[in-house]
């Protein structure tokens, strides 16, 4: 599948697709984090809250870090699920610097 009718899809440099692949990495544990904690029965909806909040706050320092917004990592997120070319390349930057 390549981009909807009316999109280009932009070459991104491999400076890029490493700061993408680096905050994939360790956005990835806080996902995991998150899923767990908001999965627990005892979790209140005022905890929830606090959880959802920390986790923003969280995944927005990791997307800082690296000099990415939360719209450019979710493009490059959108780009990586449907470019098979593309998602290689991050997948060879995340072993490439684990």
């Amino acid at each position: 599948m390549g981009p909807a009718p009316g999109q280009s899809s932009p070459a991104v440099s491999q400076a890029e697709v490493r700061r993408f692949a680096t905050a994939v990495t360790q956005i990835k544990p806080l996902n995991e984090q998150i899923h767990h904690d908001l999965g627990a029965k005892s979790v209140s909806a005022a905890q929830r809250e606090t959880l959802m909040k920390r986790y923003g706050a969280k995944v927005q320092a990791v997307l800082s870090a690296h000099h990415l917004t939360v719209q450019e990592y979710g493009a490059l997120m959108n780009k990586a699920q449907t470019d098979p070319a593309f998602a290689q390349q991050v997948e060879a930057a995340i072993k490439a610097h684990p």
